[in-house]
């Protein structure tokens, strides 16, 4: 079942009501943020999508969901983001379907980051992980990920935990992959150049050899 905005933004009015009371918070959708904030918070999280051109299906717990978080004046605002993935057939972005218990982990998740970093609070209470809900292997292939894209994405490799809390602060604001530079891809060259005289200098020296021996035999 598709769980869209409307979900998100009711969920998360009726669990930051219950610790916050005399502040106004609401979550609107805003699909140009990216990693750039003092205040935020970022999930990743299980999903599943669906090509809209071609019907692929697939799973991913590597879905980024990217929080920016405001309080001024006892009123609350948070923006939120959900980055799509690529269909690797079509290359499509399509949007993920999240399971509507991922969903509430995801802003239980968020008003504890809230309380954290909007009124200070030393809160004992440990971030949940969410529920992946297929048998995933292999590691988070960075060419269909929207966040890698854009350079918003901390998943290098698959040793991270992909549904593990990324605290706000603990890595920089954008992530992106250096092409290599002038002196690397000539330094790979002339490697290749050497290993190319070498081969060339061992037949010769095989040549040369089985010659000589034929020249005594003869």
């Amino acid at each position: 079942m598709f769980f869209g905005m409307d979900t998100w933004a009711s969920l998360f009015h009726l669990k930051i009501s219950v610790v916050r009371r005399k502040h106004s918070w609401n979550l609107a959708y805003d699909n140009t943020l990216l990693g750039r904030s003092c205040k935020q918070y970022r999930q990743y999280a299980f999903a599943r999508f669906c090509c809209s051109y071609c019907d692929h299906s697939w799973a991913s717990a590597h879905v980024l969901v990217l929080f920016h978080m405001k309080l001024k004046r006892r009123r609350g605002t948070v923006k939120m983001r959900v980055f799509k993935q690529s269909c690797k057939f079509c290359r499509q972005f399509e949007e993920p379907v999240f399971e509507l218990e991922n969903m509430e982990i995801v802003l239980n998740n968020l008003i504890i980051s809230i309380r954290q970093q909007c009124y200070g609070e030393d809160m004992e209470e440990e971030m949940q992980s969410v529920i992946v809900g297929d048998n995933l292997k292999g590691p988070h292939q960075r060419w269909l990920c929207e966040a890698c894209d854009l350079g918003v994405c901390y998943l290098r490799s698959s040793g991270r935990e992909p549904y593990s809390r990324v605290p706000a602060g603990s890595l920089p604001s954008t992530f992106r992959l250096e092409a290599p530079t002038f002196a690397q891809k000539e330094d790979s060259l002339l490697h290749c150049c050497c290993c190319c005289c070498l081969i060339a200098v061992l037949v010769l020296f095989i040549i040369i050899y089985f010659f000589l021996i034929n020249v005594k035999v003869a």
